[in-house]
C-alpha cells in the first residue's frame, strides 16, 4: 500500500491511498471466511458456505461493503499516526471505485483540516495600535434619549379617555386555552404596556384601541382583557441628564 501526503491551503492535508490488487483480494477472501464462520447458512456447516451462497443470501455487495469500510477505517488512522497529524474534523473521502473489486487496486483520498502551524518570529512584545473612536453629537443624543425613556411620570386618565396608538396603559388580562384552562404564561396583572412597540401582535393592540378605562373586551380564543387603569405620559424630564453632563 502506498500513501502520499500533500499539504493544501487553509491548513488542510490530503492523503492519497493506493491499495494494490493482491491486498484487496486477500482482504475479500478473509472476510468471506469470517462471514461463513459467523453466520449460519442452511445446508452448510459453519465456515463451509461458498461465496455464491453468501452473496445470494446477504446480497452481492454486503461483503465488499464490509471490506471497503474496514480498509478505510484501518489505513486512515494509521496514516495520521505515522505522519504525526492531528485532525480537527472528519475527513472528506473521495473514491475512484465505490467499493473494492476483485483483482483491482483500490484508490481513495482523504482531505482533512489540521491544526495550523505558527512560526515565532520574535520574542519581543507585540504592539497593537487600536484606532480611537469618538461619539458624534447624534450618537450622544440618541443614547441620552434611550436612557430618558426609562423615566416617566404618569397621571390617571379620566373615565372617558379612550386608548389611542402609542399610549401607555395598565393592563390586567387572563388567557385561556381552547379547553378553558388558564394559561399563566400569557396572563398578566397590572402590567404597564405601551402600544405600538411590537411586544404583542398588532391584532392585540387593535383590540385595545378605543377601550375606555375599566372596560372589558373578549379576544381570540376566549382570552379576556381587563383594563384596570388608563395612563397618559407626562412630559419626560431630564432630571439626571443635563446638557453640561453629556460628556
Amino acid at each position: 500500500m502506498n500513501i502520499k501526503v500533500e499539504a493544501l491551503e487553509n491548513n488542510q492535508v490530503k492523503f492519497s491511498f493506493e491499495v494494490d490488487a493482491d491486498d484487496v483480494d486477500a482482504r475479500i477472501k478473509r472476510t468471506y471466511r469470517q462471514v461463513a464462520k459467523r453466520y449460519s447458512f442452511p445446508g452448510f456447516r459453519p465456515g463451509k458456505a461458498p461465496r455464491p451462497v453468501i452473496d445470494n443470501i446477504m446480497g452481492a455487495d454486503a461483503v465488499r461493503t464490509t471490506v471497503t469500510e474496514d480498509l478505510v477505517n484501518e489505513v486512515y488512522p494509521q496514516a495520521l499516526e505515522e505522519n504525526n497529524i492531528v485532525p480537527l474534523q472528519r475527513p472528506d473521502y473521495q473514491y475512484e471505485l465505490d467499493l473494492v473489486e476483485d483483482h483491482k487496486p483500490f484508490n481513495f483520498t482523504a482531505t482533512v483540516q489540521v491544526k495550523p502551524e505558527y512560526e515565532l518570529s520574535s520574542y519581543e512584545p507585540v504592539e497593537v495600535e487600536v484606532p480611537t473612536s469618538e461619539a458624534t453629537d447624534e450618537e450622544i443624543d440618541a443614547q441620552i434619549e434611550e436612557l430618558r425613556n426609562y423615566y416617566h411620570d404618569f397621571k390617571d386618565a379620566n373615565a372617558n379617555t379612550k386608548v389611542k396608538p402609542g399610549e401607555f396603559v395598565e393592563l390586567t388580562f387572563s388567557a385561556t386555552d381552547e379547553e378553558g384552562n388558564d394559561v399563566p404564561a400569557l396572563s398578566a396583572d397590572h402590567r404597564l404596556y405601551e402600544l405600538g412597540q411590537g411586544v404583542y401582535p398588532e391584532s392585540f393592540d387593535a383590540e385595545l384601541i378605543g377601550l375606555k378605562k375599566g372596560s372589558l373586551r373578549g379576544h381570540l380564543r376566549c382570552c379576556l382583557f381587563s383594563r384596570e387603569e388608563g395612563h397618559v405620559p407626562l412630559q419626560r424630564q431630564d432630571r439626571c441628564y443635563q446638557e453640561e453632563d453629556r460628556s
